[in-house]
């Protein structure tokens, strides 16, 4: 069976975060470079994790299974003092959604989305947010699962509302925090018939 990355080019290698369970059980986090090299997290020191063999990389010996865990193409490290909901925790190798932030300093919890486990901040090994954001321009846009949704400016604040609602239903609101899940969120514009997707999306992109 293929890996993720036994296609990728050098320069889409560089970058990638992974997890890596040795076959004696230990557990190695880090940030690949271009040349199959793994920069560890916590040491700071390098090692050959992939050889190039027959146009593709393959994983050395040593290593039991590669895990992607994020990219930087896509997420943006930030100080734990400005999470937010919405925003991903690195933990253990794992990447977690913050769905509420806690009060306090070197003790600050956070719960994550889907559960009831809290992360405190020792546990945690970077705060990330990504790069794309949600839109701030009202109007229709359709998320990463096809479905539409309108987003109305309510007191001044943003409000998304889910446009395909069952019969009897009660229609919930998101608020901006819970769109992140939902991106990219893509513009879309109803003119002479059925919706079209724009091809400019006006989602800000993070700088």
């Amino acid at each position: 069976m293929s890996e993720w990355y036994e296609g990728l080019t050098g320069e889409e290698l560089s970058g990638k975060h992974v997890r890596v369970v040795t076959r004696d059980g230990a557990l190695l986090e880090g940030r690949l470079d271009g040349r199959g090299q793994l920069v560890l997290t916590k040491a700071g020191e390098s090692l050959w994790l992939f050889d190039r063999s027959d146009g593709g990389w393959r994983s050395r010996s040593f290593a039991q299974s590669v895990s992607l865990v994020w990219d930087e193409r896509d997420w943006e490290q930030i100080s734990l003092d400005d999470v937010r909901p919405g925003d991903s925790l690195v933990v253990s190798g794992a990447l977690y959604e913050v769905a509420t932030v806690g009060d306090g300093d070197a003790s600050r919890r956070f719960l994550v989305a889907g559960g009831d486990a809290v992360v405190i901040a020792d546990m945690v090994s970077c705060a990330l947010r990504r790069k794309q954001q949600v839109p701030e321009e009202p109007g229709y846009y359709r998320d990463n699962d096809g479905e539409l949704w309108k987003m109305r400016l309510y007191y001044g604040m943003p409000v998304w509302q889910p446009m395909l609602v069952t019969i009897g239903e009660v229609c919930h609101m998101n608020s901006e925090d819970e769109m992140y899940r939902l991106l990219p969120l893509i513009p879309v514009h109803f003119e002479d018939g059925p919706a079209k997707t724009s091809d400019n999306s006006n989602a800000k992109e993070g700088k």
